[in-house]
């Protein structure tokens, strides 16, 4: 994202994902990194626009986390929801930090049920992430 972009939006990440970035896993999930191991960061809050509704399978979620907690920053939103629809907005209390010794990736994980992610016929999303580097904020 543009710096302007950034500030309008108040995220530092937008990444977009096509029903196309599944379909080669003959599977019911699928775990897609997003960031490079890192420490000292925290999440500040994620949301999902649904920008073209999930095809071609009985349910369809996404979870945002770490090698840890599959879902410590977003818990299984619907990406099977109407086009248009923000989903899983989540705002931390608190940042999630992790000390220098335990860097760690930021990873979406994908989920179907009945039907294989393969199946998937349409479907496109937008997640947005306000990642933070807390080293920065030490005194």
């Amino acid at each position: 994202m543009s710096y302007e972009e950034r500030i309008a939006v108040h995220y530092s990440h937008r990444i977009n994902f096509k029903f196309t970035d599944l379909t080669d896993t003959v599977g019911l999930t699928k775990t897609i990194l997003l960031t490079p191991s890192m420490a000292d960061f925290g999440c500040r809050k994620a949301a999902v626009r649904v920008k073209t509704a999930g095809v071609g399978t009985t349910t369809l979620t996404l979870k945002v986390g770490d090698g840890g907690v599959v879902d410590r920053f977003m818990t299984a939103a619907d990406l099977m929801a109407t086009a248009g629809t923000w989903v899983a907005l989540t705002y931390a209390t608190e940042p999630f930090l992790y000390p220098s010794a335990t860097a760690d990736t930021v990873d979406a994980l994908f989920t179907a049920t009945v039907t294989n992610l393969s199946t998937l016929t349409a479907g496109e999303w937008d997640l947005y992430l306000d990642l933070v580097d807390m080293s920065k904020m030490k005194s």
